[in-house]
């Protein structure tokens, strides 16, 4: 991606201040790790001279690059956003749930019908409701 010296600028600030309102405008990449992210990941900082900025999930795919698995670039944003606070899955899996999802499938298949591992998903409904999804 070509840019300004003043785009570089204000999207290194952006990725150092992990701020998400960037989310979506730009992906950055780490030439070292061979990984690229949302500008709000919270990896460790990267070096400048290490980094590359791209437009797209798909730039930074064709450049080589792999998706982080921490802030998951490739995901769709509005689906990442309600996966951060978790609302928005819990609220789906208490609808498969209260369908008796689990009397015929494993908490691990409850996970994966929600995009996610299942250790993120307890995770998610602890954070949330104070409880596992199990009980």
């Amino acid at each position: 991606m070509d840019i300004s010296k003043d785009e570089r600028s204000i999207y290194s600030r952006a990725r150092l201040t992990r701020d998400r309102n960037f989310d979506g405008r730009f992906f950055f990449a780490v030439k070292t790790t061979g990984i690229f992210c949302r500008p709000s990941c919270p990896s460790p900082a990267a070096k400048e001279e290490n980094v590359e900025y791209f437009g797209s999930v798909f730039g930074a795919m064709e450049s080589g690059f792999r998706p982080c698995h921490r802030c998951r670039p490739d995901l769709k944003l509005e689906y990442y956003n309600s996966f951060l606070n978790g609302e928005e899955t819990v609220r789906k899996a208490l609808q498969l749930i209260y369908h008796g999802f689990l009397n015929y499938h494993r908490l691990s298949e409850l996970a994966d019908e929600l995009y996610i591992s299942d250790r993120q998903l307890r995770k998610v409904f602890i954070d949330c409701l104070g409880i596992p999804p199990v009980k």
